[in-house]
């Protein structure tokens, strides 16, 4: 039984810790510049799509099967890690041509950036405006995220694939078995020195309850995210983030349009007063 609760212990600690690097994850991006909308609303899918990968992998009820094919690198961070380092390069890149170079006589075309900027989905002009609020510690930071992220991952997914053949079950089985059949034979006379039979009866009564208790833990605990012993509750702050994650795609996606509605507004008021004029 301990090795089983030892085992949950491992999957709350990992989910406990995944969740706090994807919300660091979703507060690094939440801080890009406003010019990287489209980038950031990227990023913010992969964050969503990694939530629900985790809820599904942990649903109660999944075959060991099921747990035995999960792969601990086949995640979307790998595409939230592909955009993340193109966005690196590019700002890193980009302050390296205005600072170093000038002062080496030395120049770069941009050509060399279309394919970062091709990834990201911005221009020249905007590549060289973000570039200077993208800061090293940000970067820093998330790429320290994301090694703890695959870390524990990888240490949630070893925990629900280590778990105990059916025939462990089986052995303990006939071994509870075996007790309760000596136990009858020794206490099959006629004469019974030692105890009475109503002693034998208590005694043949907390026997098969312990067995029966036992049993009913180890089938409790062989699931970690179903029966009295669960740790479903670390899976419920998933749902949290993830639909924390969509309000802001979708507060900052108003929020775009209503700008964009009001520039409308005031170019519209500023030909007519050119007519007017």
């Amino acid at each position: 039984i301990n090795p089983l609760r030892q085992r949950q212990l491992q999957i709350r600690t990992s989910l406990n810790t995944e969740a706090n690097d994807l919300r660091m994850l979703a507060t690094m991006v939440d801080s890009l510049p406003p010019q990287l909308s489209r980038v950031k609303n990227h990023l913010r899918e992969y964050l969503i799509q990694y939530a629900s990968r985790v809820i599904a992998e942990s649903r109660p009820g999944l075959s060991v099967d099921a747990q035995m094919f999960i792969g601990a690198m086949d995640t979307e961070m790998n595409g939230f890690l592909g955009l993340w380092n193109a966005l690196s390069m590019s700002s890193y890149g980009t302050m390296y041509v205005d600072t170093m170079l000038p002062a080496a006589n030395y120049t770069l075309e941009d050509g060399h950036f279309q394919s970062y900027q091709t990834q990201l989905g911005i221009t020249c002009e905007e590549r060289r405006t973000v570039a200077p609020f993208l800061s090293s510690p940000i970067f820093s930071e998330s790429y320290d995220a994301l090694t703890r992220l695959r870390h524990e991952r990888s240490v949630r997914l070893s925990a629900l694939q280590s778990t105990y053949p059916m025939l462990h079950y089986v052995i303990l089985g006939l071994l509870a078995g075996s007790i309760c059949t000596v136990f009858l034979m020794e206490t099959n006379q006629e004469l019974l020195i030692f105890l009475s039979a109503i002693q034998l009866r208590i005694l043949w009564s907390m026997l098969i309850g312990t067995f029966s208790a036992l049993a009913v833990v180890n089938y409790d605990m062989r699931d970690p995210f179903r029966g009295s012993y669960n740790v479903a509750i670390s899976v419920d702050q998933f749902y949290t983030i993830r639909e924390a994650i969509r309000a802001t795609i979708q507060m900052e996606q108003e929020y775009a349009d209503v700008n964009t509605n009001q520039s409308a507004v005031n170019n519209t008021a500023g030909s007519k007063t050119k007519e007017q004029k």
